[in-house]
């Protein structure tokens, strides 16, 4: 029982322990034990740089959404009110969703939410481990 198991089990487990915490599947203790394997220590030091460029190219995205918005003359004030208001309880859950809850054992599925949402440019992106670009990549179902 105390064996460790091969570097790609790992990498199953991983993404049964993604599946698991999208509500897909029903964890079990085994699964657990290997799905929320925490992040390298170079890379959570990136991840914690990359995590506020992250949130601040989210929130450009939503202001400039609501910035569309608001300047939209063909609708009445009330209506573009209204449809600003259900932008921000919206992108309010995004953010939470992506962003909340930085820490080690969730390090690497915040990324893969993170780069799935185009948050990271490539550079940053290759400033990860290559084996956490590979986990992320996998995540992502990416080739």
């Amino acid at each position: 029982m105390g064996s460790r198991p091969e570097p790609r089990t790992r990498l199953f487990y991983l993404a049964l322990g993604h599946a698991c915490n999208m509500g897909l599947l029903v964890p079990t203790l085994r699964m657990e034990r290997y799905a929320l394997r925490e992040i390298k220590e170079a890379d959570w030091k990136v991840l914690r740089h990359l995590h506020r460029l992250a949130v601040e190219r989210f929130c450009e995205r939503v202001l400039a959404e609501v910035e569309r918005v608001m300047h939209n003359s063909t609708e009445s004030a009330s209506q573009r009110y209204r449809d600003i208001f259900r932008i921000v309880e919206r992108r309010d859950r995004d953010i939470a969703r992506l962003f909340n809850d930085l820490r080690r054992s969730q390090g690497l599925m915040m990324l893969a939410r993170i780069r799935s949402e185009g948050l990271l440019t490539e550079d940053e992106f290759s400033s990860l481990s290559p084996e956490t670009r590979s986990v992320i990549e996998m995540l992502l179902d990416r080739d």
